[in-house]
């Protein structure tokens, strides 16, 4: 007998993931210098040279989102694990749209913040990164959720 139905719907991303594959973007190599790595869906800051990037804390100026490739496999085939190790060249969206997991519920418009503790993306902008983005789709808390990186 042929499955008609599926236990859950399918998701729509990772968090990491390209949104928009044709949409105008940029995305920079860039040396992983975090002695534990960074996975896709993590905030980066460059250095202070401006050319390697580590996780991104505080009032830390965002570099842009780390985004997932089949690099290691890890990424869009199980957890987010640390996927560029540190010498590593990770891929870094400064502008376009990725796929995040949110850490509240975020509606359409509502401004982008990388939350530090818990490594998703909220509305909340006390003690969290400014990423200069917005969300332009809507969703609860731990939903994947598309993101639109702003290039100032």
């Amino acid at each position: 007998m042929a499955q008609t139905t599926y236990g859950s719907a399918m998701a729509i991303g990772v968090s990491g993931m390209l949104a928009q594959q044709f949409a105008l973007r940029q995305i920079d190599s860039c040396m992983v210098a975090e002695t534990n790595g960074v996975s896709p869906g993590q905030v980066v800051k460059f250095d202070a040279n401006g050319n390697v990037v580590k996780v991104a804390a505080g009032a830390d100026a965002s570099a842009g989102v780390v985004i997932a490739t089949y690099y290691g496999c890890s990424c869009l085939c199980g957890p987010a694990a640390a996927v560029y190790s540190k010498g590593d060249c990770a891929p870094v969206m400064r502008y376009g749209r990725v796929y995040v997991q949110a850490a509240e519920a975020v509606a359409i418009g509502d401004p982008a913040y990388y939350v530090i503790a818990s490594g998703k993306f909220g509305k909340t902008s006390t003690g969290n990164v400014d990423i200069k983005g917005k969300f332009v789709t809507a969703g609860g808390a731990d939903a994947i959720v598309c993101l639109e990186l702003i290039w100032e």
